[in-house]
């Protein structure tokens, strides 16, 4: 058996930087309950009213839900103590600073927020399956229980 310590492996790792993300300003009395983020390549106006149908189909106010568009930082979030519940429709969860794995449709939580990874809502809405999946799998046991 050998005893030396493999050093090789170390040899290749190189230091990746990521693109700097802008800090999230958002108004101190800020008192939403669900964060829903469309990265700019998906978003569009019409998406605004159609995520507020959706929450609004899970028994949330329209003041509850705030919609981004804009990318943030995990950190600028955590510490924010009414946000429970935030949704990411078709961004990559890295891009967030979230270094968690995260599985479609399913929440995860990462201290008290729960995170769900969802495909672009236009995906989600344009295809019965995804629609289906997201509302039995997802909203309807968390929200109303059933």
């Amino acid at each position: 058996m050998n005893n030396e310590i493999p050093y090789s492996i170390f040899e290749q790792e190189r230091l990746v930087l990521t693109r700097e993300l802008s800090a999230l300003h958002l108004p101190a009395n800020t008192q939403c309950r669900i964060l829903a983020y469309l990265p700019e390549q998906f978003y569009k106006e019409e998406q605004k009213a159609q995520i507020l149908k959706i929450f609004a189909a899970c028994g949330t106010q329209e003041s509850d839900v705030l919609i981004l568009n804009q990318p943030f930082r995990w950190s600028d979030i955590k510490d924010m103590p009414t946000l429970k519940e935030v949704f990411l429709f078709g961004a990559d969860p890295r891009s967030l600073d979230i270094s968690y794995i995260l599985y479609p449709y399913k929440f995860l939580p990462i201290g008290d927020k729960k995170v769900i990874l969802a495909d672009p809502l236009p995906h989600i809405m344009g295809n019965a399956a995804l629609k289906n999946d997201f509302w039995h799998k997802c909203l309807r046991p968390y929200y109303l229980g059933k």
